[in-house]
C-alpha cells in the first residue's frame, strides 16, 4: 500500500510543521525502536498534548490504519474517546513508512541512527515535547546496545 499524508513541510528549511497526528505516530515510532517498546509510555501528557487531541489522533492513526492494538473507551453518546488504551499498541508498516518518509528516515538504519535523526529534527523545528520522547528511548537503546 502506498501511503501519503500531506504534512505541512514549510518553505524554509528551518521550519517544518507537525499536527497531532503526526506527533503520536512520531512518538510511538521513536518508543518503537526501542529494544522493549513499553506504547503506553506516550501520552498526552508526555506529548503536552490536550487529553482529547490526543485521544482523536489516536483514534484517527488506527482508522487509517497506521496503527493497531489500541483499545478506545466512548461515554454516552460522546463522538471521540475518552481515554485511549495503548499497551498493545502496534505501528503497521503503512504507519512506519509514512514517519519515515516524513522524517526522511532511511529504513536501513540502525534504531540509534533514527533516534538521533529524529532528535536532531525535533530540535531543528522546535518539536521540544518530541523531543524529550525521542531523546529518552535513544538513552535506553545506547545503554542495550552492544558494543
Amino acid at each position: 500500500m502506498n501511503v501519503s499524508y500531506s504534512a505541512q513541510k514549510s518553505v524554509s528549511d528551518n521550519e517544518k510543521t507537525i499536527d497531532p497526528k503526526l506527533t503520536v505516530l512520531a512518538a510511538l515510532y521513536a518508543e518503537y525502536q526501542k529494544p522493549v517498546p513499553a506504547m503506553d509510555a506516550v501520552t498526552s501528557e508526555v506529548l503536552n498534548m490536550d487529553d482529547a487531541v490526543f485521544n482523536v489522533a489516536v483514534s484517527k492513526l488506527q482508522n487509517e490504519k497506521l496503527i493497531e492494538g489500541a483499545v478506545l473507551h466512548y461515554v454516552d453518546q460522546a463522538p471521540h474517546p475518552v481515554i485511549v488504551q495503548l499497551d498493545k499498541v502496534r505501528l503497521t508498516s503503512e504507519g512506519v513508512e509514512l514517519i519515515e518518509t516524513f522524517l526522511d528516515l532511511k529504513k536501513s538504519l540502525t534504531a540509534q541512527d533514527k533516534l538521533k535523526s529524529l532528535g536532531k529534527q525535533c530540535l531543528t523545528f522546535g518539536w521540544n515535547a518530541l523531543s524529550d520522547v525521542a531523546a529518552k528511548a535513544l538513552a535506553e537503546v545506547i545503554k542495550n546496545t552492544i558494543v
